[in-house]
């Protein structure tokens, strides 16, 4: 009972290849029978190919992680673990929010690195100009740049700022309070805030 409730998948699997014993978890990543599939070989059940290879390699010190071809949308970090003589543990556990999570860390700093880019371009272009000592520019062009330069230089302290504040959030845990709200007299001090 104490394995069956282990939050990861378990398979015990003998040196063939062969499924011994699943527990539910995994019974339920790779949609497996736990008596039907007894005694059949874990490639022909999971066909996934970085799975395969890794299997047939027989080198267990680093997980494998791959997609689930029998669940859409789920990825799986899967190890294997040689217990005994011919006897095998595969562990799996369910990744998918961290994948979720690192493609969005990594949309999210490819966006901010190009918001960063665009204002920075500009301030660079605009002050490698006024340092040029052969330019001989105009009072009204210094101060149309000038004013250019401080418009970008703002939009990337807005979004330094952001930046911050976007860590501060995220690494603080935020206490959940809970309050009985008399929702009619908030709505009347809405409707009279409003006139």
């Amino acid at each position: 009972r104490a394995v069956q409730a282990f939050p990861d998948g378990l398979i015990i699997f003998n040196q063939h290849h062969q499924i011994e014993w699943v527990n539910a978890r995994a019974a339920s990543h790779f949609r497996l029978d736990p008596q039907g599939d007894r005694g059949q070989p874990l490639t022909n059940l999971i066909r996934q190919p970085d799975f395969v290879a890794y299997l047939e390699r027989g080198e267990y010190a680093a997980p494998v992680v791959f997609p689930n071809p029998r669940c859409p949308g789920q990825t799986l970090l899967v190890q294997v673990v040689s217990y005994a003589l011919g006897e095998n543990l595969l562990l799996s556990h369910d990744v998918s929010d961290q994948e979720r999570l690192d493609v969005m860390r990594r949309d999210f700093v490819a966006n901010v690195s190009h918001e960063l880019k665009t204002p920075l371009t500009v301030v660079a272009g605009f002050a490698e100009m006024l340092a040029d000592p052969d330019l001989d520019p105009d009072p009204a062009q210094v101060r149309h740049y000038m004013g250019l330069i401080a418009e970008q230089t703002q939009r990337m302290q807005r979004l330094i700022e952001d930046l911050l504040t976007l860590s501060v959030l995220e690494s603080t845990a935020v206490a959940q309070r809970e309050e009985v709200v008399d929702l009619e007299a908030l709505c009347h001090a809405l409707v009279r805030d409003a006139e």
